[in-house]
């Protein structure tokens, strides 16, 4: 399966690069394309990928996805990249296929199946998927500390919302990875991380709270 689906990878992000068109919405039908095939089987395999050795390289080939479904750098971290690109990581979404699964089958089971029960079972998984994955993003010292702050107390609306998208420009901002001075002498690009119109430290948190360049009246 892995092979597949690093098949299916690389023809995807010949199709994604971060400059250019698809937009964010079109880039999520193709990482669907890829969850389709990893998910394929999950009501039966889904609790065993937990422990399985498989669970790591195939996270990996799915953080890539996220990463290009958002036009980030690829040192984004994968915790960064899922909640961005509104992809729950295998680790929780596998387990809760097999459990949606298992207890639509019960209510077909029972003759208690309806598009009310189907509905009200996939959102009580959801919520509980959310809660889950928001008990492990708050563990310490887990990576993608700047992204986790913005967007994980909003957690079930930012995985719901049908409005906006992102750009290769704003990923940055809620990343802090790219064009700031602070993130290119990290990965050794600069000899300092002085913002150059004010010379303070230049950051996302910078360029978009403090830096006098990004004051509204100089756009007048």
């Amino acid at each position: 399966m892995e092979g597949r689906v690093e098949r299916i990878i690389g023809t995807l992000n010949r199709l994604m690069p971060n400059l250019r068109d698809p937009d964010e919405r079109r880039r999520r039908l193709f990482a669907n394309v890829v969850l389709s095939v990893l998910l394929y089987g999950a009501p039966v395999w889904g609790n065993k990928l937990l422990t399985s050795k498989r669970h790591m390289a195939l996270n990996r080939l799915m953080c890539s996805v996220a990463q290009r479904v958002i036009s980030a750098y690829r040192t984004v971290s994968g915790n960064a990249a899922f909640l961005l690109a509104r992809i729950h990581s295998l680790r929780f979404l596998a387990p809760m296929r097999k459990k949606v699964y298992a207890q639509l089958k019960g209510l077909k089971d029972e003759g208690l199946y309806t598009p009310k029960t189907r509905d009200a079972v996939k959102e009580a998984e959801f919520t509980d998927m959310c809660e889950r994955w928001r008990t492990y993003l708050e563990r310490p010292n887990t990576p993608g500390e700047y992204t986790k702050m913005a967007v994980v107390p909003h957690l079930e609306n930012w995985m719901k919302r049908k409005h906006g998208s992102l750009s290769f420009h704003l990923t940055q901002i809620l990343t802090s990875h790219g064009c700031f001075a602070k993130f290119l002498r990290r990965i050794g690009k600069r000899a300092n991380d002085s913002c150059d119109f004010c010379g303070e430290e230049d950051s996302a948190i910078h360029t978009l709270c403090e830096c006098p360049a990004w004051y509204p009246s100089h756009f007048r």
